[in-house]
């Protein structure tokens, strides 16, 4: 049997492996109108039939919608063996397959080797992110996220395929037996871009031309670095990956246009990142065919495929209406409003309490389509209805998304990634906001509405 790797990058960190009797997926993605009814995937997808067929197993890096899609997943056969991270909250990735009757489903502890096949064994890496770094005064911080974001390693007796999916490593000091482990890899494949957050695309404080420079300077302090652990770990080749999506509806073309193209464009980026640590990048568009041999020389068979033009795109999908309009119900009454926002409110202090955080937030929620304003002072606990406050966070949203995610049906986390929420942003960052907000919804009781 052939032992040469072949590798196809299907779209963001979606991979099809093939490798002597394996056919590996990882990260499966290509439903689209994830996230509250707003990631598209770009560039679009054709042949699902081909890069499916003959699938073996399936590696799912965390519980993300562009890294787990069971709408494609559903078409696998159930003897497929499917490999995740036993991390939290992935058990529910765990949960879900077995319930779609899945039963080969393996959870693989962070740091430690599981045999997938013949002369083929897989590690985990561990979440090596934890709060993003590129963003300005987050080297400084001492509080810790909820980290999610694990990767994988690929090994044989010749071969390291490194798989980073969204776990950019910015705190690879703390895990010296991780690099141990990755040192010498034949790839490693890293995101090129952050867009999935909606900072700053969506802070509308701020110019157009402010937004894209921040932007532009998040993704450079990205890169530097992500190449201080690619020649930590001494990296042959790299690949540029797990960075692309469309936004739908209002941000469609603001998406585009703010977000420089050289970080957008995986072929742009490889260029600068090549420039940047002087390794050798790849990158590789829908069917391009990269082959690794037990010597670790690295080929590209290429298919010319054509991207659709950004902007052309961009008018296929853009909408005046906002993603979520009709996506969760009306609200009943602004009385009811008023009374989740105190409830949601009061779970988000015992929250905050519990687990020992304190924040100088000040949050200003407009509530677009009523014309009122809810105000929460995260450190004095303070809770306002209809006055302007001065705050250093401001939240432009509609009544109904609004209730979505105080009600626990849509989640903040996924609303912030969707680039729905349109912010305004005054003063320093605070970096306890992006883990607190998660917590800003009515206790849970029962299970989730189900939702088609």
């Amino acid at each position: 049997m052939n032992n040469t790797f072949k590798i196809f990058n299907i779209n963001n960190a979606f991979l099809r492996i093939e490798y002597m009797d394996k056919v590996i997926l990882t990260d499966p993605w290509l439903t689209d109108r994830i996230f509250d009814n707003s990631w598209m995937t770009y560039p679009p997808i054709f042949d699902i039939d081909t890069i499916i067929k003959d699938t073996s197993d399936v590696l799912i890096s965390h519980i993300h919608q562009d890294h787990c899609d069971y709408n494609l997943i559903k078409h696998l056969k159930k003897s497929v063996n499917f490999y995740i991270p036993e991390i939290f909250p992935n058990q529910k990735i765990k949960k879900n397959l077995n319930s779609m009757g899945y039963e080969n489903v393996f959870l693989v502890k962070p740091k430690e080797y599981i045999s997938i096949g013949k002369d083929l064994n897989l590690y985990v890496i561990p979440p090596m992110n934890e709060f993003g770094q590129e963003t300005k005064d987050m080297q400084n911080v001492d509080t810790k996220g909820v980290s999610i974001d694990a990767g994988f390693l690929l090994r044989n007796e010749n071969n390291k395929i490194c798989m980073m999916a969204d776990n950019s490593p910015y705190y690879f000091d703390n895990h010296p037996d991780v690099i141990d482990e990755l040192s010498n890899s034949d790839i490693v494949m890293l995101p090129h871009n952050g867009y999935a957050s909606d900072f700053p695309l969506n802070f509308i404080n701020f110019s157009r031309e402010e937004r894209s420079e921040m932007s532009d300077q998040q993704s450079t302090k990205r890169m530097h670095l992500q190449s201080k652990f690619l020649k930590k770990i001494n990296a042959k080749n790299t690949l540029m990956y797990s960075s692309e999506f469309a936004l739908a509806g209002p941000m469609a073309y603001e998406f585009f246009t703010i977000h420089p193209k050289k970080w957008l464009d995986k072929k742009l980026a490889a260029i600068e990142y090549e420039k940047h640590t002087n390794i050798q990048t790849h990158y590789l568009h829908n069917e391009d065919e990269m082959q690794i041999d037990s010597n670790s020389n690295v080929s590209i068979l290429r298919n010319n495929y054509q991207i659709p033009d950004s902007m052309d795109f961009a008018k296929s999908i853009y909408s005046e209406i906002p993603n979520t309009r009709y996506l969760f119900e009306k609200i009943k009454s602004m009385e009811v409003l008023k009374n989740t926002f105190h409830s949601a409110s009061e779970n988000l202090f015992d929250k905050m309490k519990l687990i020992g955080i304190n924040s100088k937030s000040k949050l200003l929620i407009n509530i677009t389509d009523l014309e009122k304003k809810f105000y929460i002072d995260f450190e004095n606990g303070e809770l306002k209805e209809g006055v302007d406050r001065d705050a250093n966070m401001k939240l432009h949203i509609e009544s109904n998304y609004l209730n979505a995610l105080f009600n626990f049906n849509a989640h903040w986390d996924d609303a912030q990634i969707s680039g729905n929420l349109l912010w305004e942003k005054y003063g320093d960052y605070d970096p306890t906001f992006d883990a607190l907000i998660n917590f800003f919804h009515v206790k849970p009781s029962g299970p989730p509405r189900i939702k088609l």
